[in-house]
């Protein structure tokens, strides 16, 4: 029952099982059975849709580098990421007994309407990295290693072939194919547990900063 659908609520597993059992069966204590057995709610991994012609894509770009050793050294991975001021965008947990979600300890305080973020952008390499870059507004051509579009616009390519860079070709549904994407979400999960709140996005950079 629970395989077939794992998304089910425990309330909803439940009443599927007294309705095939005819035995009455509380949420509590179907949960409780869940954990018995090891099965335990969590949050699930994301992932962007994959078509049979991104695998494939993904597959021989693979091929294509595979025999890289030293020349991973001139390679030099950039891209933007953006961070809540106050919100973090993942998912937050807390550890608490039945009845107490109301308790001020239990509560996480989140502020309505539109949440002050920062744009940053960075670059890495073997040798090292570059320092954060804060992106304020909309910015013009940015020099990127993914294939978004503001990054493969027409504009970009000609400013890449003037200044003579070498690209490594990207693909569709390709951002996790770069380091740098790791190196954000270590930041990300670095500042969700940092228990001091940012007071300004100048804090927050310069936690960024320190955090790197």
């Amino acid at each position: 029952m629970v395989v077939k659908d794992l998304t089910a609520s425990s309330w909803q597993l439940a009443a599927r099982w007294s309705t095939a059992t005819g035995i009455l069966m509380s949420a509590s204590s179907f949960r409780r059975r869940l954990l018995h057995r090891g099965f335990r709610a969590r949050v699930p991994l994301y992932r962007i849709p994959l078509m049979a012609n991104h695998r494939w894509l993904r597959l021989q770009w693979a091929h294509e580098h595979r025999a890289w050793k030293t020349d991973w050294h001139q390679v030099v991975f950039s891209d933007k990421s953006r961070f809540n001021l106050w919100d973090h965008d993942g998912c937050i947990l807390v550890r608490r007994y039945a009845g107490e979600r109301c308790l001020p300890e239990y509560v996480i305080e989140r502020h309505s309407g539109l949440t002050p973020k920062v744009m940053v952008w960075g670059v890495i390499s073997y040798h090292g990295r570059s320092n954060l870059l804060r992106i304020e507004g909309i910015p013009g051509a940015i020099f990127q290693q993914d294939n978004a579009r503001p990054h493969a616009a027409k504009t970009v390519r000609e400013f890449c072939s003037a200044q003579r860079m070498q690209r490594l070709p990207s693909f569709a549904y390709s951002l996790d194919m770069s380091p740098i994407e790791h190196v954000w979400d270590l930041v990300g999960r670095r500042f969700a547990r940092d228990p001091r709140p940012a007071a300004s996005k100048d804090e927050l950079l310069n936690f960024f900063e320190y955090s790197l």
